[in-house]
């Protein structure tokens, strides 16, 4: 079991550096959170959320589709208040719309959240969940919805819990 976990660890970050390597589906959103107020305005931003009850949305996103694996992967990041939040979705051996479970190691489908502050999450730990529903689906757009409870990975403490999440985006070959 131990290497399993470790294998897995070792395809989220392979799937993380691609994703930072690879195209961009770059977004015009402008993300206006402040520790006043606590609101966001996301105007034309084309991946959000509600993390933790705030508002979210994603002011960078890259979004690949790798055909060997069949593999969508959506990254994001974004400002609540002052910290940064990423939100990456992973879903191997799709070839339809439909709805996805993110806790899966075969196929492998999984979201992970993290933050400036060192925290990460992720839907693959013991106690997480989530789903993706993929309304439009093709190789190069896709559109749908997610929800995660992520429970911690390290640097921090509880759950990340994601809901209303929503992309629109172009897929880049990977």
């Amino acid at each position: 079991m131990r290497a399993t976990h470790v294998s897995v660890l070792r395809l989220l970050a392979i799937s993380l550096i691609l994703t930072a390597c690879k195209g961009s589906d770059s977004t015009t959103g402008t993300n206006s959170n402040n520790n006043q107020n606590n609101t966001t305005t996301c105007t034309t931003t084309k991946y959000t959320a509600t993390v933790n009850g705030t508002a979210w949305c994603a002011v960078s996103t890259a979004a690949n589709y790798y055909a060997a694996q069949q593999q969508v992967v959506i990254t994001g990041s974004g400002l609540i208040s002052t910290v940064a939040w990423n939100i990456t979705l992973s879903v191997s051996s799709i070839t339809a719309a439909g709805t996805y479970n993110l806790k899966s190691l075969a196929p492998l489908r999984f979201s992970l959240v993290s933050n400036s502050n060192g925290a990460s999450y992720s839907s693959n730990n013991t106690g997480g969940s989530g789903t993706i529903t993929f309304t439009t689906f093709t190789t190069t757009h896709v559109v749908g919805t997610f929800t995660i409870t992520a429970p911690v990975t390290s640097g921090g403490t509880g759950t990340a819990t994601v809901a209303g999440g929503s992309f629109d985006v172009t897929l880049t070959p990977g």
